[in-house]
């Protein structure tokens, strides 16, 4: 059976077809697992920002009652039982206040932290995506060389999957 005379380049730009299917696919894996780690993160700031701001009314709620409970005691009612039950709330409340506090900072620092983590993977997913781009492009670019039989679109597509394999190293240690 007769082939087809083929030119040198061919050899190269199918090995360069496989490489950068090869890249695109790692790129895709990356960049949708670095988007699941971000929602989770996002999503674990939510419920830490819904409870900062839970112990935050609650806070206030006990300041108010506290507050009551003074002008409660300066009105100094002549019932022993009642200015007993005055004081006893009074202290009540007050050593919730002293508890709840530390436990809204920790909440805070908590979200903070969170906020912080899916930002990074926020970015980690945007370079991904970005290499998964360059790398598919450069993927079609070659692919499409052989059957035309030019090189041009195999050497711009090498430069465009070098590009994209330059961002996806770059997602994984995020220099830019």
């Amino acid at each position: 059976m007769y082939d087809l005379p083929r030119e040198n380049w061919h050899r190269a730009a199918a090995l360069t077809v496989i490489l950068l299917a090869l890249l695109a696919v790692l790129a895709a894996f990356k960049a949708s697992g670095a988007a699941l780690a971000g929602q989770a993160a996002q999503s674990q700031e939510a419920r830490l920002w819904a409870e900062f701001q839970e112990k935050s009314l609650r806070e206030e709620v006990l300041r108010l009652s506290r507050d009551l409970l003074v002008v409660e005691k300066l009105l100094e009612h002549k019932g022993a039982r009642l200015q007993k039950f005055v004081a006893d709330r009074l202290k009540e409340v007050e050593g919730e206040l002293s508890r709840l506090d530390p436990e809204r900072q920790k909440l805070l620092a908590g979200a903070g932290a969170a906020g912080k983590l899916h930002q990074t993977w926020s970015r980690h997913r945007q370079a991904f995506s970005r290499a998964a781009l360059f790398l598919l492009v450069g993927l079609a670019l070659a692919a499409a060389a052989v059957p035309l039989n030019k090189k041009l679109p195999w050497l711009v597509g090498a430069v465009l999957g070098a590009m994209g394999a330059f961002f996806l190293v770059n997602g994984f240690f995020l220099w830019f």
